[in-house]
């Protein structure tokens, strides 16, 4: 329909256009407060506008001409325009005013539109005035705002039956800019070669140099790289061929290191099992990946399930093991084959088998070497749990790179164990979650330390959002001219996709609400896209996708899931991975995250799927049903919170949370188990019927000591100091 048969409808033309670039920003319901000609004046000759509010239905399916239609059939109904207290905070207003100036600054909205459309369209232009706060909006942000409603109208007018969803937003340059400048990340590797590969020429090269530490042991890479192979060459001989899956199962000691490279060497797919796990889980990993053998120890055979595998104790039968060839093996590996598999939480209630291959994991190793500057000099933390994949971007890149290792237990580690074995063995580069990071920091505040910490060169923060305040501690640390990097990235994208170097000026944190998560790394490509894979406008929220090199082969026996999350790039070739992380350009082209679009969250650097922990919890014979939720305690630290509906009966609220603990203990790791359980009879509901999270009472933290348990990790040790 041509616009000159819309003539009667101009007003409501540009209404319902500025209607869609609000929906399209949000992505939801939109709320405008309008206002058509009804300047009133009171005594005093002072005048105002007569708002009322618009609430907007808006469907995905909904073209333009039908949201016209619905707007001025309302109209002439008189069921919009009628004295309401409810506000929005965006405006619009259509008046005769040549120049409104004067009023529209005094109106209280973060933006409002102002047109002068009149039924007398003698004119070849009309006037549009945009207020806007300047407290809230920069004025590139405005321009960017007018530029959309600019090519918002011109796309209408061409096409007014389009979906709503469909019609074009960005100017040319600015698609250009987030598709291609943003994703200019280019860059040639060193080699194709395996990471163990890798590791075996630094073995040539600096046979003697210290590679591994572990308490008061410690192994040269030569020496590592002949244990290694020679288990490596045991394995083989055991008939493991490339492509079977082969399970890791001990305590933190120098032999982890050894298994690992032995796995990786021979071909097999790399299968962290942690001792710390619920035998349930660990049952469910091993059986769904019909490993074909499982390098453990003789202590952990209590483990009733390790009975029925083929096992190899490499405490016990090393003595064997060690008659083996300890020359580098030959093993057809290539770069697609899988080298590991990393189990995360699951929405179904089951974990979900992540797998990289070679080529992913290498070429991270090498974008890991040179994104942080390591050399055979760095001595380098391996805090992290085996179970994570961040264990393997702090083993692998190190002795990649010929420097050493240092191993820790976490599991009875203090903060003043860990800060004295940082200071007497020299490290230069750790890696800690946010919630551990700002433990430590508070630790150095309060005490002072005969040597300093002057060796460490680099603190890496990841595995969930780092916060301002842990910054803001950063910087009036001693650590404050060391080097701090906040890293972002899914076990789908092959460990860290994402970095963000925190500048070491302090004005930087003086203008952040939030640090960013930063940029891509070398061939790694991001978009931030709507619900209809639209990209979306720098500064408006949207899903990232993630591609380029990295990303995982899919999840093991789930392929509807993976064709679900590893989708077609409708930008360029090759897959995306949709993170299902809320995130949105800033200005500088950096990447700011600022939440789950579903209800997946981290909980110390661990991913957890609420709806697991839902899953398991309603699986309980006493509980009818089970909502989880992320809640703050008064240090800002994330707790997971459980609200059950429960038949209590005459059993106490602490006793049946103790007995649900207890439940939860054989069946989740510790770090899925919420720190509170609240009873409740009913749920709250809103007044459609939904389940009102809103209303749900906060937690008491401090009444939790009779449910207090043990901390078995570093991260968990600080909860014990809430």
């Amino acid at each position: 329909m041509p616009l000159k048969a819309w003539e009667d409808s101009l007003q409501f033309i540009v209404l319902a256009t500025w209607c869609c670039l609000i929906y399209r920003y949000h992505q939801e319901k939109t709320l405008i407060s309008v206002d058509f000609d009804s300047l009133k004046t009171l005594e005093g000759n002072q005048s105002y506008f007569e708002f009322s509010p618009i609430t907007l239905p808006i469907l995905k399916s909904t073209t333009f001409e039908e949201l016209l239609s619905n707007i001025q059939q309302k109209v002439k109904e008189n069921k919009v325009f009628t004295k309401s207290n409810q506000q929005s905070n965006v405006g619009f207003i259509n008046s005769h005013l040549v120049n409104i100036d004067a009023l529209g600054n005094k109106l209280n909205f973060d933006l409002l539109l102002c047109t002068n459309c009149k039924k007398d369209y003698k004119k070849d232009s009309y006037q549009f005035q945009l207020f806007y706060d300047d407290n809230l909006f920069e004025h590139k942000t405005i321009n960017r705002i007018i530029s959309h409603f600019k090519v918002l109208l011109a796309s209408i007018i061409d096409n007014p039956q389009q979906c709503i969803d469909k019609l074009p937003l960005l100017t040319k340059s600015e698609k250009y800019k987030l598709l291609h400048e943003l994703n200019q990340t280019e860059r040639k590797h060193l080699t194709d070669k395996c990471i163990h590969q890798l590791i075996e020429e630094q073995v040539e090269k600096n046979p003697e140099q210290i590679a591994v530490i572990f308490e008061d042991e410690q192994l040269t890479y030569r020496e590592l790289n002949q244990k290694a192979n020679q288990l490596a060459n045991y394995l083989q001989k055991s008939g493991i061929i490339p492509g079977d899956f082969i399970g890791l199962f001990l305590e933190p000691s120098l032999t982890r290191i050894i298994g690992l490279l032995a796995i990786l060497k021979v071909g097999g797919i790399y299968l962290p099992l942690d001792p710390n796990y619920p035998l349930a889980r660990l049952r469910f990993m091993i059986e769904d990946s019909q490993i074909s053998i499982l390098l453990t120890q003789e202590s952990l055979h209590y483990k009733s399930y390790i009975k029925s595998l083929r096992t190899i104790n490499l405490d016990t039968d090393w003595n064997e093991i060690a008659q083996e060839y300890s020359n580098n093996i030959v093993a057809n590996i290539a770069e697609n084959n899988l080298a590991y598999i990393i189990y995360t939480s699951g929405s179904t209630g089951l974990p979900k088998g992540v797998l990289i291959d070679h080529k992913s994991l290498s070429h991270h190793c090498q974008n890991i070497i040179d994104n942080n500057h390591l050399n055979i000099k760095d001595r380098i933390l391996q805090f992290a749990s085996f179970s994570f994949d961040v264990s393997l971007e702090q083993i692998l890149p190190t002795l990649g790179v010929g420097a050493s290792l240092i191993l820790v237990n976490a599991k009875n580690l203090t903060i003043f164990n860990l800060n004295k074995i940082i200071i007497d063995l020299g490290l230069t580069i750790v890696n800690f979650p946010p919630s551990y990071l700002t433990q430590w920091l508070e630790f150095i505040d309060k005490n002072e330390f005969k040597h300093s910490l002057n060796q460490l060169r680099l603190v890496i923060s990841g595995g969930e959002a780092l916060p301002l305040n842990t910054v803001k501690k950063w910087n009036l640390s001693p650590l404050k001219n060391i080097s701090l990097i906040n890293a972002y990235g899914p076990t789908e994208a092959t460990i860290t996709a994402i970095t963000f170097p925190l500048p070491k000026n302090t004005n930087f944190i003086k203008s952040c609400k939030t640090i960013p998560i930063g940029r891509p790394l070398p061939n790694r490509t991001t978009y931030i896209l709507d619900a209809q894979q639209n990209p979306v406008p720098i500064g408006v929220s949207g899903e990232l996708y993630i591609g380029g090199e990295g990303l995982a082969c899919g999840y093991l026996n789930q392929l509807e899931l993976s064709k679900e999350k590893f989708i077609d790039n409708p930008f360029g070739t090759g897959k995306l991975y949709k993170t299902g992380d809320l995130v949105r350009y800033l200005t500088d082209g950096n990447i700011e995250f600022l939440g789950r679009i579903d209800n997946q969250v981290k909980i110390r650097g661990f991913r957890v799927e609420l709806g697991e922990v839902e899953t398991i919890l309603s699986q309980h014979f006493q509980v009818r049903e089970a909502k989880v939720m992320i809640r703050e305690d008064k240090h800002n630290n994330q707790r997971l919170v459980a609200y059950i509906i429960n038949d209590l009966g005459k059993i106490s609220p602490s006793d049946r949370s103790h007995e649900i603990r207890e439940y939860l203990k054989k069946r989740l790791p510790n770090y899925m188990i919420p720190s509170a359980f609240i009873f409740l009879e009913p749920f709250p509901l809103t007044p459609n019927g939904k389940i009102d999270y809103a209303a749900f009472p906060e937690p008491d933290f401090s009444t939790l000591q009779s449910n207090y348990v043990s901390p078995k990790t570093p991260t968990e040790e600080i909860i014990t100091n809430i």
